[in-house]
């Protein structure tokens, strides 16, 4: 999608589970799977993403973790870095002689952190620390088996402390010292711990038909305690665009208030306390087959999925004291959300993928039905919402010659609406086109993509970041247009035993709402028709480069990203 912030509009997977804290009840939640542990990571974009939603408008990512070894293996991992970075990882693995080469172990044990870049005004550390801790245990049928069968218990335990912020700086002082941090911050941290139990099965019944089978459990706790802002006074916002007019806010913020003017202003530090959940159940097969001179691949699968969120977000007022934060000794403030949302969702979904001599087609449909309800304790009210898509999706490529294709595809994107979004917004839909060329040939590869998306409703959701909106709250951008192109290249070059390889990846991307309208969502505001969207860049580019020899490599590389707007607006 065009929210190129966090993952919202993209669906996560690990092994094909959706990872997502509740993909469902709160997409804006952000979490990524520590990628250091993965050894695949597989991109879904077009009309194949139908297989994977809920989110298919900005396609889907499935991490893939490392399966267990079939010979004993050990490795030790240990990194150290600016800022006093460090990395320490050990993985063990085998499927032993005395379990009949049929039952194998994966452990995967890692710590990292650092002291952080960030230069917070009273000298205390801006880093972090995460820890992760993974096991695997994988059974196999014996190879004289009727089916061929993988089962496979995956335990996995991650937390994390980071002393981070959502308070910037004003425009003078982010030229001066960008990494500066103001000692209204010095309180802020953010702890969590995830947990996950995975169950996979996959049995092949035949050379032609195969079924796998997800069950899966996961949590996710976390408390950021943070800068919000005064209470009773101005925005944080209004005070870093205006420091010359809000001068004793500023001198809280910066710590350098006089101390007879430290009761003036109460800082907010309110702490975001949040527990995510999701389990489900997920049945998908694949069968090929021929009709005359049609090579099939059929795919079906259908998942049950259960999410949930449970908000409790607490206040605490502070005195800025000689540039230290005191209690303002008020305890018994109200909770500023109190609140329980979950969603029940289930999706089926078809697809054929046809050979047909030079070509290849692929057909597909999906159909999500959701139900979501929230409970405000604050209010005692209670509220639910139902909604359902049927998403469908068609792509073909051609191989011109041996060397080049031309590949074009249409689908339906969708991101539903949250459980606690006004009745007036409607889920985020889309009609998706591409359209290119690929080139193969050798050490030689290269896509020119062509992209347009044609929105009827653009969904914003309200993150804590955001100001002027409730955590939570969802907002209707209408209908927008975003089209653009992106190239990669791909090529290796050798000499003697050393290889060369070189990648470049470049993206433009432009966008327009096609509405004007006045919105309660800050990023967006007061939008005339044709203004481009706010934070999506017309430029991106990546360039790699490096030598490869044996079994080391030295790989160096670049990226851009162009301005973008802060607000939507048009021109220069």
């Amino acid at each position: 999608g065009v929210t190129s912030d966090r993952s919202q509009k993209i669906t996560l997977m690990e092994d094909g589970v959706l990872i997502s804290p509740a993909p469902y009840t709160a997409p804006a939640a952000y979490y990524i799977p520590n990628v250091n542990r993965m050894q695949n990571v597989e991109v879904v974009k077009g009309p194949a993403a139908i297989q994977h939603g809920p989110h298919t408008i900005g396609g889907a990512i499935n991490m893939i973790t490392r399966p267990a070894p079939y010979e004993a293996e050990g490795s030790l991992d240990l990194t150290y870095g600016s800022d006093n970075y460090y990395k320490g990882r050990v993985q063990l693995g085998d499927t032993p002689d005395s379990l009949g080469d049929q039952w194998g172990y994966h452990l995967d044990l890692m710590s990292y952190g650092a002291d952080g870049f960030k230069e917070l005004d009273n000298g205390e550390d801006t880093g972090f620390v995460r820890n992760d801790v993974n096991a695997k245990l994988q059974w196999e049928s014996h190879p004289s088996a009727e089916y061929a069968q993988r089962a496979t218990l995956k335990l996995g335990y991650a937390d994390e402390t980071s002393d981070e912020t959502y308070l910037g700086l004003t425009d003078d002082d982010f030229k001066a010292t960008p990494n500066r941090r103001y000692a209204a911050s010095q309180l802020d941290q953010f702890n969590s711990d995830h947990t996950q139990v995975h169950f996979l099965h996959d049995i092949e019944l035949s050379p032609t038909l195969s079924l796998s089978t997800k069950v899966y459990q996961q949590t996710f706790n976390r408390s950021w305690n943070k800068f919000d802002g005064f209470i009773d006074g101005v925005s944080a916002q209004d005070v870093l665009a205006n420091p010359d007019i809000f001068v004793t806010e500023m001198s809280a913020l910066r710590g350098d208030i006089s101390e007879a003017n430290s009761q003036d202003v109460t800082i907010d530090v309110t702490n975001n306390d949040r527990t995510y959940g999701s389990h489900g159940l997920s049945l998908s097969g694949e069968y090929l087959t021929d009709t005359g001179d049609i090579e099939h691949t059929l795919r079906a699968g259908v998942r049950y999925h259960h999410d949930y969120v449970e908000r409790h977000h607490t206040q605490k007022g502070y005195y800025m004291v000689n540039g230290t934060l005191e209690f303002d000794g008020v305890d018994d403030r109200d909770p500023k959300t109190l609140n329980e949302a979950s969603s029940d969702a289930i999706a089926v979904f078809i697809n054929d993928e046809m050979i047909i001599d030079d070509w290849a087609i692929n057909l597909g449909v999906r159909y999500e039905t959701i139900d979501g309800e929230v409970t405000n304790k604050l209010t005692d009210t209670r509220t639910t919402r139902s909604q359902s898509i049927l998403a469908p999706g068609a792509g073909a490529y051609y191989q011109l010659t041996p060397e080049l294709g031309v590949l074009a595809g249409v689908y339906k994107g969708f991101s539903p609406a949250g459980p606690a979004s006004d009745d007036s917004v409607s889920p985020e839909e889309s009609i998706n086109y591409e359209y290119g060329v690929r080139y193969r040939k050798d050490e030689l590869s290269a896509d020119a993509i062509g992209f347009f998306s044609d929105y009827s409703n653009l969904i914003g959701r309200c993150r804590a970041s955001d100001s002027g909106c409730t955590v939570g709250d969802e907002f209707n951008g209408g209908k927008v247009q975003v089209a653009g192109m992106e190239f990669t290249l791909n090529h290796a070059m050798s000499w003697d035993r050393y290889r060369f390889p070189i990648e470049v990846v470049y993206t433009y991307t432009e966008s327009a709402f096609q509405s004007s309208f006045q919105s309660g969502f800050s990023q967006w505001g007061v939008v005339d028709a044709g203004d481009e969207l706010p934070y999506l860049p017309k430029h991106q580019a990546r360039l790699s480069s490096g030598v490869e020899f044996d079994r080391w490599n030295i790989i160096g590389a670049v990226r851009h990203t162009g301005t973008a707007r802060e607000v939507p607006g048009q021109g220069s």
